[in-house]
C-alpha cells in the first residue's frame, strides 16, 4: 500500500502554494527619502529582514558603485554574514556557483523564502519538466520537488533528502531505500505473501519481494540467472515519469550501453512485461486464479513484445 507522511509546511514546501502575503510594515530607513517608491514596492509581500527593519546599511554602503549596487560585499559572501554555508556533499548549481539570486529576491517576495517563483515553476526554469507522462510521481505532479529534493544541499545524490539506491543491483533494506519508505509501506516489498500490501502481486504471491529480496533458484520462474545482490527499484523503475504506467523504465542503461529493454502493459487486474531479463511474464492479482498458480504458469500470449 501506498502512504503519504504528513507534510510539514515549511518555508521551502509553502513556497509551493499559491500565496498572498498582507503588506509589511517597513521600518523607516533614510534611503527612502530619495528611494520612496521602493518602500512601497518592498512592503508588498514578505520582506527579506533588513529590509524589515530598514536597516539597508546591512547589505549596502552609503556611497560607492552603483554597478555593484552598492554592495558592501560580493554575493554569496555578504549573504553568508548572516545565513549558514552550504558544505555539505552534493550542492545545487546555483550555490555551488553563488549564485543566491538566482532563486532568491534579496529585498521582498509574494513568496515565502523570498523565492522568485514559485515551485515547480522556478525549477523548470532550469531543469526538465516532467510533469507530463502516462504516468506521474504523485510528488512530481503536484510540484513538491522539494519533498524529495533539498533545494541547497544533501549527502545524497540529485540532492535527495534521504537515500535511495540508484545502482542496478542492490541488497534490499530499509536504509538503502530510506527516501522512498517515508510514502510507500515496507510491506509492499518485504511480506512474500500478501493480498493488500502491494497491487504488484500474483494472487498473493508479492512479485516486489520476488524481484528485490527471494533468492530461490526458481529457474522455471524465467530468471536467466540469479545474483546477489537482485535487482533494484530503479532497475525497473523511473522516479519522476514515464511514458509506461507504474513509473516503468522503458530501458536500463549502464554509462552507455542498454543493459535491457522493458516494455510493460496494465490490465485491469494486472499487468505483463516483456524484458531482456526474463521471458515474457503476466501477473493478476484474482486470488481465485492466480493465489496458489506459479506466476511463471501465466505467460503473455505472444512470444515478441511491441517493438521498442
Amino acid at each position: 500500500m501506498f502512504r503519504r507522511s504528513a507534510i510539514v509546511l515549511t518555508p521551502l514546501l509553502l513556497a509551493a502554494l499559491p500565496w498572498a502575503a498582507p503588506a509589511a510594515e517597513l521600518a523607516d530607513a533614510p534611503c527612502y527619502e530619495c528611494h520612496d517608491e521602493l518602500q512601497e514596492e518592498f512592503s508588498k509581500g514578505s520582506p527579506h529582514s533588513p529590509v524589515e527593519e530598514g536597516d539597508c546599511e546591512a547589505c549596502h554602503e552609503d556611497h560607492g558603485d552603483a554597478e555593484t549596487l552598492m554592495l558592501s560585499d560580493k554575493v554569496p559572501t555578504l549573504c553568508f554574514g548572516c545565513h549558514d554555508e552550504f558544505a555539505k556533499a552534493q550542492v545545487h548549481d546555483p550555490v555551488g556557483e553563488g549564485d543566491c539570486l538566482g532563486c532568491h529576491d534579496p529585498h521582498h517576495s509574494t513568496r515565502s523564502a523570498l523565492l522568485r517563483d514559485a515551485v515547480p515553476a522556478l525549477c523548470y526554469e532550469c531543469h526538465d519538466d516532467y510533469s507530463q507522462g502516462v504516468s506521474v510521481h504523485e510528488p512530481v505532479g503536484e510540484g513538491s520537488c522539494t519533498e524529495c529534493h533539498d533545494p541547497h544541499q544533501s549527502e545524497h545524490e540529485g540532492l535527495l533528502t534521504g537515500r535511495y539506491e540508484r545502482k542496478l543491483r542492490v541488497t534490499f533494506s530499509a536504509d538503502a531505500y530510506e527516501l522512498c519508505l517515508e510514502c510507500h509501506d515496507l510491506e509492499a516489498f518485504n511480506d512474500p505473501v500478501t493480498e493488500n500490501a502491494t497491487a504488484f502481486r500474483f494472487g498473493a504471491r508479492n512479485l516486489h519481494y520476488v524481484h528485490l529480496i527471494d533468492e530461490t533458484d526458481d529457474k522455471g520462474y524465467g530468471i536467466k540467472k540469479r545474483r546477489k545482490p537482485r535487482i533494484s527499484c530503479s532497475g525497473c523503475h523511473l522516479p519522476h515519469t514515464s511514458d509506461q504506467a507504474k513509473l516503468i523504465r522503458p530501458e536500463r542503461d549502464r554509462g552507455q550501453v542498454t543493459v535491457f529493454t522493458i516494455s510493460y502493459r496494465q490490465t485491469a487486474d494486472g499487468g505483463g512485461c516483456v524484458v531482456g531479463c526474463h521471458k515474457p511474464l503476466q501477473y493478476v492479482r484474482d486470488a481465485a486464479t492466480g493465489r496458489d498458480k506459479p506466476a511463471h504458469l501465466s505467460a503473455p500470449k505472444q512470444s515478441k513484445g511491441p517493438e521498442l
